[in-house]
């Protein structure tokens, strides 16, 4: 064999090794990366229209629970309380240290601006949503971890007017890009190109 040859041998091998540790590195960042960063969800059930429908396909940002605080009002993924196996996706409704009232079908927070009550306004829901409660006069005061989470169907929800408060080192994320029907165009449960999804369980 040649020395020509013998070079251009050299030269494939390299390439192909230098190929080989490309994928390997973009396959570790997209590890580090799904891990940390997104995370892919199906909605499954009802519980958040109309905002997120039944199906709906979600990527979720897993960084602000590492940075910052949520607001009220933020829609978020958190492990199911009482059954941690289970990703449940919610509207915080009630901060940390607050005291939140829910009669006839309003929502009242008394906090440290507001200690006399205000009537919450929820202007990401349908004037008609009715926020019913699980008893006539339902009060909870939450601690300095803790939120208060409804569905944004307020009629076909299991949330925090059953399981209580969600202590906040139970949020995964929220969702930063929805893709409606997403899984009837590309099928991504048996898609090899995208990453495994889990489904956010909506009672």
């Amino acid at each position: 064999m040649s020395n020509d040859s013998i070079a251009n041998l050299k030269k494939i091998a390299y390439f192909i090794f230098d190929l080989f540790k490309g994928v390997i590195l973009l396959f570790l960042l997209a590890l580090l990366f799904r891990i940390f960063v997104f995370q892919p969800f199906i909605v499954d059930g009802p519980s958040m229209e109309p905002n997120y429908y039944d199906k709906e396909y979600l990527l979720v940002e897993k960084v602000t629970p590492k940075l910052k605080k949520y607001h009220r009002g933020d829609v978020v993924i958190f492990k199911y309380p009482q059954n941690q196996q289970l990703d449940f996706i919610k509207r915080i409704i009630g901060m940390p240290g607050e005291t939140l009232q829910i009669e006839n079908g309003k929502i009242t927070i008394v906090n440290n601006e507001h200690p006399q009550g205000i009537i919450l306004g929820e202007t990401y829901l349908p004037s008609d949503i009715y926020s019913a409660s699980t008893s006539t006069n339902f009060k909870v005061t939450l601690g300095q971890n803790q939120v208060f989470v409804m569905g944004d169907n307020r009629a076909n929800s299991l949330d925090s007017r059953s399981f209580g408060a969600l202590d906040e080192k139970l949020i995964i994320g929220k969702p930063m890009i929805s893709f409606r029907n997403f899984h009837r165009i590309l099928r991504p449960k048996y898609n090899v190109l995208l990453p495994k999804m889990k489904f956010l369980a909506s009672k």
